[in-house]
């Protein structure tokens, strides 16, 4: 055998053995890739090993609605209608006739035309000052002070109904801490403090603890539950929010895994 020749045998042994190693490599790569594509809408992989990353949403399989926007026909609408008993009213006289501009200051009044306006009062605080009377007893020979009442703890505080509105706007209506701040000193001109907020977020978290609980019990003994859960960041570091709910009760827990 000639010297090309077996050169030339080597080579397409040597091609033969590239192309064994490349469908190896394709069929590995194949593998990989089927692996790192699967997350928990393709697969049985929970939620939480997808990451914070977005998956891409699935085109909704609805039809088009075919009603036109707004109401329905036969839908019966919420009209506002006066009421008997206004909390201000308001009286315009009528001192002149607009035509002949001839005075009508003695003129009796034959009749009156009501319109009301629905409307919110404007924003304002309320400062109510506490005084308790403080007197001297010769009978225990010292001096007495009237008890305050509950929740009245210090010489200067924010009341009851801006704490609730406080949890309220953050927990219900989801509305940030910094605007929530914002939204007091624009309606109030008040300055909520962030250790402020935090403190009615303690005191309604105790309150609710009971609620809580009963709510866990629940979800614990119902025989049918959903269970789903999502990752978000806290302080820089992720955090996943665990949620259990069955057709009458909704139970959140968050945890680092």
């Amino acid at each position: 055998m000639k010297d090309h020749e077996q050169i030339i045998i080597t080579l397409l042994a040597k091609i033969a053995e590239l192309e064994k190693i490349v469908e190896q490599q394709a069929a590995r790569i194949a593998e990989l890739e089927k692996r790192l594509n699967k997350n928990s809408s393709n697969s049985s992989k929970p939620p939480s090993s997808d990451g914070l990353g977005k998956l891409p949403h699935t085109t909704s399989l609805r039809e088009n609605g075919k009603r036109n926007s707004g109401g329905q026909k036969g839908h019966k609408g919420e009209t506002l209608k006066q009421i008997k008993s206004p909390d201000i009213v308001k009286n315009h006289v009528l001192l002149t006739c607009p035509d002949c501009y001839g005075s009508l200051v003695s003129t009796p009044v034959i009749g009156i035309v009501k319109r009301q306006v629905f409307d919110i009062p404007l924003p304002k605080i309320e400062v109510t000052e506490h005084q308790a009377e403080v007197k001297y007893c010769e009978c225990c020979n010292k001096t007495i002070t009237a008890a305050f009442p509950a929740g009245v703890l210090a010489p200067v505080q924010y009341g009851e109904v801006i704490r609730s509105w406080s949890v309220y706007y953050q927990y219900q209506h989801f509305i940030p801490e910094d605007r929530l701040q914002q939204l007091f000193y624009d309606l109030y001109g008040i300055q909520l403090a962030t250790a402020t907020r935090t403190g009615y977020n303690r005191i309604a978290f105790d309150t609710l603890a009971s609620f809580e609980e009963s709510v866990l019990s629940a979800v614990k003994t119902a025989a049918v539950k959903n269970l789903d859960e999502t990752g978000f960041r806290v302080a820089g570091k992720t955090q996943w929010l665990h949620v259990a709910s069955t057709k009458t009760a909704t139970y959140y827990h968050i945890s680092p895994k």
